[in-house]
């Protein structure tokens, strides 16, 4: 018995990094505001195409978090991610076309983005 619970044990301490991959790391970083780890983990696979991972580095040059502060990539990064179905890509898309900020103002746009990620969050489990 105490063999069977020094193995569960293990496998429970395991779990978390086990699992944890260069998104789940960058999500990690950005949310510690390590924003240079997060861009270092989350750059390759933005260019490798991952939508998460390319929506994320959209934000960040939204924000101007660890990138030089740049509505033009972000628009083309959080493009990317939303044409991709990504939803958090979508709104932040939206919350651009609706403040005219890199892109311009086009409520039409906006309202198209915000409808678009309100149906695929619907679709989430």
């Amino acid at each position: 018995m105490r063999r069977v619970t020094l193995a569960v044990l293990g496998l429970v301490g395991t779990i978390g990094t086990a699992w944890a991959g260069p998104l789940e790391d960058g999500l990690a970083a950005y949310h510690r505001f390590d924003f240079k780890e997060a861009l270092r983990s989350i750059a390759p696979l933005a260019e490798a195409g991952n939508p998460k991972a390319q929506g994320l580095l959209g934000k960040m040059h939204v924000n101007g978090q660890g990138v030089p502060l740049s509505s033009i990539r972000a628009v083309r990064w959080l493009r990317l991610a939303a044409q991709k179905n990504d939803a958090d890509a979508q709104q932040e898309l939206a919350l651009l076309y609706f403040r005219g900020k890199g892109v311009p103002l086009n409520l039409e746009e906006a309202a198209k983005w915000f409808t678009l990620a309100a149906d695929e969050r619907v679709r989430l489990p």
